[in-house]
């Protein structure tokens, strides 16, 4: 038995998130694979959680799973609950970049944070981290905090197959003018008007290739980037926004595109790095440690974050080098690359006890 942790944090019209979507294809592989998983969410009065499907109290045994972020505020009486609990309670962590990064981040998320990392410390059997580079802040946040009898701790690596389609290992061919592509919802973090610039940088030398942009503008942090598109199409460069596409949209960007831009200035997992891969598109991303993990699996060139030049630098070699760009898309295209299956088969192999 498995109560998978569905309750949300904040306002319940906001657009659904990074974390449902990992967590409904988790869901999903764990039920393919024959176990019962019930979904929960937290009743603020009962001070309990309650199965979404008949509304009653689950039963106080079992393997408890949440992949959601939260603090004792939002479940007033979660810690009572937690020391009840006679099951064995696992969190999936993903980031501690509102801490790290609190200048491009919402405020309620900067404030809740803390508190949320502190909790799962001290109330949970063990925390699961999205990637090594995760777990590693994670250990240090908790030593610095001073906890003790911390959880047991590990790592997950989540899957290339996005949308459950068979992968795509079709002959990768260089036409013109290129198509470049960034998957991400448009926010500082993302990093698109690096993007942005260094395309433009580019396009003012005379190279002829296209930028896409797809991903849903965030409510709070969004508009300059969407400013900067504005701008640039008004100058008349091939830059295209595409609003929050589904996965069927999603594939059809991949299937047209030649390389897959990943810029980010902070991550927890870098997701959309395999996920490119698994389109048998190449990647060039930044140098953070979890994109790293990602690029290990090849296809994947690497600029250095803390140089702006670094990515225009990169990018030029690759429009103006149609060789490396095929070498790097032969690497994605034959890439050892983990599946949803085998992350949920990892998932029960850690926290079966």
């Amino acid at each position: 038995m498995i109560y998978w942790d569905t309750t949300k944090t904040g306002k319940k019209n906001y657009p659904a998130s990074g974390i449902k979507r990992v967590s409904d294809r988790m869901v999903d592989e764990l039920q393919k694979s024959g176990q019962n998983v019930i979904l929960v969410k937290w009743d603020k009065r009962l001070k309990t959680f309650n199965s979404r499907s008949d509304r009653n109290p689950i039963s106080n045994e079992g393997l408890f799973i949440t992949p959601e972020i939260f603090e004792e505020h939002d479940r007033p009486g979660f810690m009572t609950w937690a020391k009840e609990f006679r099951g064995y309670k696992v969190a999936i962590f993903h980031d501690v970049i509102p801490i790290r990064f609190p200048q491009i981040t919402w405020p309620d998320s900067v404030a809740r944070h803390p508190h949320y990392m502190k909790l799962i410390g001290i109330a949970f059997n063990q925390v699961l981290a999205v990637s090594k580079a995760s777990e590693v802040d994670l250990l240090g946040y908790w030593k610095w905090l001073q906890i003790e009898n911390m959880p047991l701790t590990g790592n997950l690596q989540w899957g290339a197959d996005y949308d459950g389609m068979q992968r795509n290992k079709s002959k990768y061919s260089v036409s013109r003018p290129l198509q470049l592509l960034q998957v991400a919802i448009l926010e500082p973090r993302k990093n698109q008007n690096l993007s942005l610039n260094a395309c433009e940088t580019l396009w003012k030398q005379g190279l002829d290739f296209h930028l896409h942009i797809a991903g849903r503008k965030n409510q709070h942090f969004g508009a300059p980037v969407v400013d900067r598109i504005r701008e640039l199409r008004k100058a008349g460069h091939h830059v295209f926004w595409h609003k929050a596409p589904n996965e069927t949209e999603l594939r059809k960007l991949y299937a047209n595109t030649h390389l897959c831009l990943f810029p980010s200035l902070a991550e927890g997992c870098g997701l959309p790095v395999i996920e490119s891969l698994w389109e048998g598109r190449p990647v060039l991303a930044s140098n953070l440690p979890c994109i790293q993990e990602n690029a290990n699996y090849g296809g994947v060139e690497i600029f250095d974050i803390e140089d702006p030049s670094s990515l225009t630098d990169k990018l030029h070699k690759l429009i103006t080098h149609p060789n490396s760009l095929e070498t790097l898309a032969e690497q994605a295209r034959t890439a050892e690359l983990p599946t949803w299956e085998e992350a949920a088969t990892e998932l029960i192999r850690k926290t079966t006890r």
